[in-house]
């Protein structure tokens, strides 16, 4: 199916999102996570990973959203014979990947279901995003979308599509400025407005 014509059958994005639940307090996980980035002393190296979770429950079956977190404390640059700058914002910064499975394996999401889950998986990361967002400045987001046919990530395949699609229709309910890019291995989105490289989408928030 052409990306137009999904694009014609999502809509406006309105589906429905299935019931959904964080597995933990996410903001009390996220300065735990934080605690362990001052401890481990890596400098500018990123931390982690830090695994948070959701879960959603379908018609019939049950999915885990998984978000991969790496960390380190933001950084900021200080000019040699310029006044001392202070940290505006969050003190942490995190880059994050996303993925889910069906009933704890790698099997197919039910094709009927597709557009719920991904409202559900939407609305997922924006509670994420929100509840993160007091201790971590959030980089970029990953979407690494499983091929149709093989267990391995690939971009160009139906459900790549469709997260694209929904990434086009949904970027301006994440806060704040982000622009989403493209490859063959999946979707970035990115936080700020950028220029160049292959851009999908950008969002209009002020």
């Amino acid at each position: 199916m052409k990306l137009l014509n999904i694009l014609k059958e999502i809509g406006d994005a309105s589906a429905k999102p299935f019931v959904w639940s964080s597995k933990g307090d996410i903001s009390v996980l996220a300065n735990q996570f934080a605690s362990v980035i001052d401890s481990a002393k890596k400098g500018m190296n990123m931390v982690g990973p830090s695994i948070f979770g959701y879960t959603m429950q379908s018609d019939s079956a049950t999915y885990d959203i998984s978000i991969e977190a790496m960390g380190r404390r933001r950084l900021l640059l200080q000019l040699p014979g310029k006044p001392k700058r202070k940290q505006v914002g969050p003190s942490y910064e995190m880059e994050i990947w996303i993925s889910f499975t069906v009933d704890n394996s790698d099997e197919d999401t039910n094709l009927n279901e597709q557009y719920r889950v991904m409202a559900t998986v939407i609305a997922c990361i924006q509670d994420f995003v929100r509840k993160v967002s007091d201790v971590f400045f959030i980089k970029e987001i990953n979407i690494l979308p499983k091929s149709d046919t093989s267990s391995d990530a690939q971009f160009d395949s139906h459900r790549g599509r469709l997260y694209l699609a929904y990434v086009k229709r949904n970027i301006d309910k994440l806060p704040g400025k982000w622009t989403a890019y493209a490859d063959e291995d999946g979707i970035s989105i990115k936080n700020g407005s950028w220029e160049g490289g292959n851009i999908v989408a950008k969002s209009t928030n002020q």
